[in-house]
């Protein structure tokens, strides 16, 4: 069990490193794996003796996980929306120059 919590607190901060350097591909492909352990925790008899926390920092770097992604998914949001603002200014734009194109050719 010890092993396996190592090998998921080693995945976790893969993940976290990816994140941060925005390789999402490869932080997708790292949840994979450490679902794959999660997994054969769930099949093992808990011990409670150890400590996560103290002993791996598992919930911490989960923690610190999901503020890089919440981070990623507002600026994410950001961008997207100031794509809408430039793709709205530019039809207005666009529609403003056809007309004065299309006055200019008239006369």
């Amino acid at each position: 069990m010890e092993e396996l919590l190592k090998e998921y607190k080693r995945i976790s901060d893969k993940i976290l490193y990816e994140i941060m350097k925005d390789d999402l591909e490869s932080a997708e492909n790292s949840m994979k794996v450490r679902q794959d352990i999660l997994n054969k925790l769930s099949e093992l008899s808990i011990n409670k003796n150890i400590d996560i926390e103290k002993n791996f920092g598992i919930l911490t770097v989960d923690k610190k996980i999901e503020e890089e992604l919440q981070k990623s998914k507002l600026n994410l949001k950001e961008q997207l929306d100031e794509i809408k603002r430039q793709k709205a200014a530019q039809n207005v734009y666009g529609k403003q120059f056809e007309d004065i194109y299309f006055l200019n050719k008239q006369i």
